[in-house]
């Protein structure tokens, strides 16, 4: 349970209407929660929409323009951080994710980071994700590889062709992962982003920048 849940984004039409414990029930999945902000609003709405998708924040940061966010999905261990003044811009994005995974009772630290462009429209969300299958057999096979080579690379020629074989479908997750992320993040800065139909995609835009495997 959190201790306490800061007030922190001006304008907010929440902000006359909140009552005490209104909100424990969404409260309880927020696992740390760290904010700079000093104004006084409930963060309430952005929170109840994480958990109506089933993330679990476990980090939260305002720090002048930036936004750092940690989450969980599926066990899996999501980072990232945006410029609030870059937002509408949709240039992209790297996402930080992390996994303990244990195969023939050895545990690994696995350590990934993605590049993806981001995208937005405004179409209500169809369903909610919980269970990342392309990423975990992504992130399953890397560890079968781990164990034929002493140390993986990223630039080798079977990581390269693994990654290419999920590359469609882990875009398809993380593009998802990025609609709710907008979504969270107009309800808690309190703003709207605009829809850009005429924007061009780059389908060469989702890449793999690194990974490292750990055993622990």
């Amino acid at each position: 349970m959190l201790e306490r849940i800061l007030n922190i984004s001006a304008g907010s039409d929440y902000k006359n209407s909140a009552k005490p414990n209104r909100y424990n029930k969404n409260s309880n999945f927020l696992h740390v929660l760290n904010s700079s902000i000093s104004d006084s609003v409930s963060l309430s709405p952005a929170s109840s929409f994480l958990s109506s998708i089933n993330w679990r924040l476990k980090r939260l940061n305002k720090n002048n323009d930036k936004v750092l966010i940690n989450f969980e999905i599926d066990g899996f261990d999501f980072a990232t951080h945006v410029n609030q003044s870059e937002i509408q811009l949709f240039t992209g994005t790297d996402f930080d994710v992390n996994k303990i995974i244990e195969s023939d009772s050895i545990r690994f630290d696995l350590k990934m980071i993605f590049h993806t462009e981001i995208k937005y429209d405004r179409t209500e969300l169809i369903k909610t994700l919980d269970h990342l299958g392309s990423l975990t057999s992504f992130a399953d096979k890397l560890i079968s590889l781990s164990f034929h080579q002493y140390e993986l690379s990223l630039n080798s020629e079977e990581v390269q062709s693994l990654f290419f074989s999920y590359q469609y479908q882990l875009k398809l997750e993380f593009d998802y992962i990025n609609k709710c992320l907008m979504h969270f993040l107009e309800k808690y800065l309190s703003f709207k982003l605009i829809e850009l139909k005429d924007k061009k995609h780059n389908d060469d835009s989702f890449l793999l920048k690194k990974i490292r495997i750990d055993k622990i």
